[in-house]
């Protein structure tokens, strides 16, 4: 068998180039798969993330429910408060006792 020694040594430069590229190429296929599984754990909590944002909303609207009741139930209990208050102060206007048989002036 006979064997030709090229002088430029162009063969194992193609040969090295070859083997850097497919070192990059492997390279690369292992970055792309990292941020493909990146991409469905970012989708995954997503996921899980709008899913505990729907929970909270709901549970807003029922909480704002409770609330909205019992400052409606303060009101009238606030506003009957007054109410009495200004019976009170009604009555010291027109008799001038503050309670009934005292005499404030």
């Amino acid at each position: 068998m006979l064997r030709f020694f090229c002088a430029t040594n162009y063969c194992g430069l193609l040969d090295a180039q070859h083997c850097r590229d497919r070192q990059v190429i492997a390279t690369l296929e292992g970055e792309r798969d990292a941020a493909v599984a990146q991409a469905a754990a970012l989708a995954e909590d997503n996921a899980r993330l709008r899913a505990e944002l729907e929970k909270a909303r709901e549970g807003t609207a029922f909480y704002m429910g409770l609330y909205c009741d019992a400052a409606a139930k303060l009101r009238r209990g606030a506003q009957a408060a007054v109410a009495a208050s200004d019976g009170v102060a009604l009555r010291e206007l027109v008799t001038g006792k503050t309670v009934k048989g005292e005499v404030t002036r």
